[in-house]
């Protein structure tokens, strides 16, 4: 490891396998994937294909319907992953969502959001019914977290972009709350290579994690939960922003390793300062123990309330309106795609549908979902459709989610030579049957996207995201 920038954590490693990490570090990352139960209407079937993509997929044994697979896998081009029925993510990254002991109409904060992929996780363990808060500081970053979310088809999420150190929301409004936190990213050489961190850089991210820290502590009830968590093996942005939150404010909680992962604790000492006892309960995942990406995490539970009256202030409240959000009358909606597709209104659940008024774009959220009046949040679930669009423009990821029953301004692509043309957004090989409009395309295993007849043309209408032929 001589001359290596990583060599710095040598002391934190057990006798005699500095050679096996730097090793380690240098191979190429396993993928892996996950099934999306919301969209899967039998999540075994598509796990079961998982496998027979790739045979040498093994599961993860800690997480459902998850599976490793080799380096050189795309999953990401399978179509599957195209319609939102999988998600690929580093294995060490699903961690953290699953110490959140989450229910099911829980109220989750997580701070610092993008790309999604722990995002997505929670919703998903939450059936995606609740509320779960996913705020970005970077307007940059929204983009892919957005895109993660819609294709998922998640209906429980807003999209918030603030300075999470300054996070707008009224003190122990959450259930639990998340600070997978900015940091150095040592842990990421697998993927992106070595590089030297200046002590400055540690130092000031260090300001900002413990602030965001803090600032998630205080957003959570009295025995509300936090994940802290990092991609990065550094003491200075690890054990010591935990250090600097005092046992009054939250205790650190122990943690039981996931079945077949090897977890070394949180160290008590670094560079001459002695931290907090219980920063031992933390721990870290060395990818020469486990084969994954290297990562850091903690669990702290809030200090319970002096007052036994203390907790959420807005309870079960109904929906506030955001500044710039109208909510709808949801009747017109359904009857209009009962006249139109043939859907009865039952399929669409309990959904609360939204307008942006600046955009008057469609939206629609999970009615559990007390949404926060502060920061005005960018998005709210799940996208309907676009702009002054016709209602029946329906949005392709909100299609594929709850259309899949649709018997009018329907066309069946069967085979491989429609489903492409299909994504390609060309003439698709099928007469529209109720004449020009809007349509929905369903494949083999559900709907694909919308599609529009015009002058008796029929042709495919996938993002400009997706124009690319998916793995079939």
């Amino acid at each position: 490891m001589t001359g290596d920038p990583l060599l710095r954590y040598a002391p934190l490693l057990a006798p005699g396998t500095a050679e096996d990490f730097a090793a380690a570090c240098e191979r190429p990352l396993p993928r892996v994937v996950w099934v999306n139960p919301v969209r899967a209407a039998d999540p075994d079937a598509v796990a079961a294909m998982i496998l027979r993509r790739c045979p040498e997929a093994r599961p993860v044994p800690w997480w459902p319907r998850a599976f490793r697979l080799p380096a050189d896998t795309t999953p990401g081009a399978w179509i599957e992953h195209r319609l939102g029925l999988i998600h690929v993510q580093e294995e060490a990254t699903l961690w953290p969502a699953a110490l959140l002991d989450l229910t099911p109409g829980d109220r989750v904060l997580d701070l610092c959001a993008a790309p999604g992929n722990k995002t997505a996780q929670i919703a998903v363990r939450l059936d995606d019914a609740g509320l779960v808060v996913a705020n970005e500081r970077t307007r940059g970053r929204l983009s892919q977290l957005r895109y993660n979310l819609e294709r998922l088809g998640l209906t429980s999420v807003v999209v918030t972009r603030s300075d999470g150190n300054r996070f707008p929301i009224p003190e122990r409004l959450f259930d639990h709350a998340l600070v997978d936190a900015p940091c150095t990213c040592e842990g990421t050489t697998r993927k992106r290579g070595h590089r030297d961190t200046p002590d400055s850089l540690r130092r000031t991210l260090q300001s900002i994690q413990i602030g965001l820290l803090r600032r998630a502590i205080r957003a959570v009830g009295p025995g509300g939960t936090v994940v802290y968590a990092t991609c990065t093996y550094a003491p200075e942005e690890n054990e010591r922003v935990l250090d600097a939150i005092s046992p009054e404010e939250a205790t650190i909680e122990p943690l039981t390793p996931p079945p077949g992962v090897t977890l070394a604790p949180g160290i008590p000492a670094w560079e001459g300062r002695q931290f907090r006892p219980d920063v031992v309960n933390a721990a870290r995942l060395w990818p020469h123990l486990n084969d994954t990406g290297g990562f850091f995490v903690a669990r702290l539970r809030r200090a319970p309330a002096a007052d036994a009256a203390a907790g959420r202030p807005l309870g079960d409240h109904p929906v506030a309106a955001p500044v710039g959000w109208e909510r709808l009358d949801r009747r017109p909606l359904l009857a209009l795609w009962a006249d139109y597709y043939g859907l009865p209104p039952d399929v669409f659940g309990a959904l609360d549908f939204w307008r942006r008024t600046e955009s008057d774009s469609l939206w629609a959220i999970h009615a559990g979902a007390a949404v926060p009046p502060s920061p005005v949040p960018e998005t709210l679930g799940l996208r309907v459709r676009r702009g002054d669009k016709p209602d029946t423009q329906l949005a392709n990821a909100f299609a594929r989610r709850y259309c899949d029953g649709a018997t009018r301004h329907v066309v069946r692509l069967a085979d491989e030579a429609g489903i492409r043309a299909f994504f390609a957004a060309e003439v698709l090989p099928v007469a529209p049957p109720d004449g020009d409009g809007y349509y929905l395309a369903l494949g083999p295993s559900g709907v694909l996207g919308r599609a529009r007849a015009a002058y008796g043309v029929l042709r495919g209408e996938p993002s400009k995201s997706e124009r690319t032929p998916p793995v079939l």
